[in-house]
């Protein structure tokens, strides 16, 4: 990964001061940050600074810079790392890197070190996905609820205890259970509880507000089944996936078409390549025909099945 797009709310960093720096660091550790963005200003209307060879977003704000990037850059199915320089920095990654780094230090384990992706599941607070011949190991967490897409969301409290419920998760996949802890299986079985009991997580598989504060007896729960009614913590980062890549299969153009591309300028469709999840155009561009997904262009006409 070696082309960054740095998107800043210049007043959160005022003279882009801390994004030049990163900006910087970027540059001496080999990669390039080719363009950097006023959010404020470049972005809210449109999301013209992301080409076709972006493959991370740094973005640097307070929290609804944060919502707003995220709705911008889901579409394009590109990791987004954020900076957050408002006062409760809760919806980046940096709080979500420094805990799981100390339970790594402390368990000898590498979950830090696992891609975190971010959606707007209505249904579903976080998963933990295992690496198999179908799914990339992953983190997955719903902005809608540890940001400001509901009325109350998450306390800090609850909020780390989400990470925590998916940490472990990872730790019941990727170290030694006792025996006397596997008597139970699932996903939420006896394994998981035990996880749970060493990293001070909640030990129930719902979400229920300001379970986090109280006390569990770890014992007591190790040794009974998980019983609880209340709405499941469910992933639906699959679903919506399927549903995201049918939406870019959609052809948006016909052979002959005008384009406009942000970086190579006006162009004319002279072949059209459907692809599973996407849709390559080759477009002549001054005499030089390139192959381009069609979500990189900038006008769309009305779609052709």
């Amino acid at each position: 990964m070696k082309n960054f797009l740095i998107l800043t709310n210049e007043k959160k960093d005022p003279g882009l001061r801390i994004s030049k720096h990163i900006q910087e660091y970027i540059e001496r550790s080999g990669g390039t940050s080719y363009r950097m963005c006023d959010f404020t200003r470049d972005i809210q209307e449109n999301i013209s600074c992301i080409t076709e060879d972006t493959q991370c977003v740094v973005v640097l704000g307070g929290d609804g810079t944060m919502l707003h990037a995220a709705r911008l850059i889901v579409p394009h199915d590109l990791p987004m790392v954020g900076v957050n320089l408002g006062t409760l920095g809760f919806l980046t990654e940096i709080e979500l890197q420094n805990l799981y780094e100390g339970l790594d230090r402390r368990f000898h384990l590498n979950g830090a070190k696992v891609p975190v992706t971010f959606g707007f599941d209505t249904d579903s607070l976080g998963s933990y996905t295992r690496q198999s011949a179908h799914n990339e190991e992953h983190f997955h967490f719903s902005l809608f609820f540890i940001a400001y897409g509901v009325k109350n969301p998450l306390s800090k409290e609850d909020r780390i205890d989400l990470f925590k419920h998916e940490y472990a998760h990872y730790m019941q996949y990727n170290m030694s259970i006792p025996e006397k802890y596997q008597w139970q299986t699932g996903t939420h079985g006896s394994a998981w509880k035990y996880c749970c009991s060493l990293i001070g997580a909640v030990p129930t598989p719902y979400y229920k507000a300001g379970e986090a504060l109280r006390d569990h007896d770890y014992d007591k729960v190790l040794k009974n089944r998980i019983h609880d009614k209340t709405v499941p913590i469910r992933d639906t980062y699959q679903r919506l996936q399927k549903a995201q890549k049918q939406k870019n299969e959609i052809i948006h153009y016909k052979i002959g078409d005008e384009v406009a591309h942000p970086r190579f300028g006006n162009g004319i469709v002279e072949k059209i390549s459907p692809r599973s999840g996407g849709v390559h155009l080759h477009i002549r561009f001054d005499g030089e025909v390139k192959c381009i997904d069609q979500k990189w262009l900038m006008k769309r006409r009305d779609s052709y099945k």
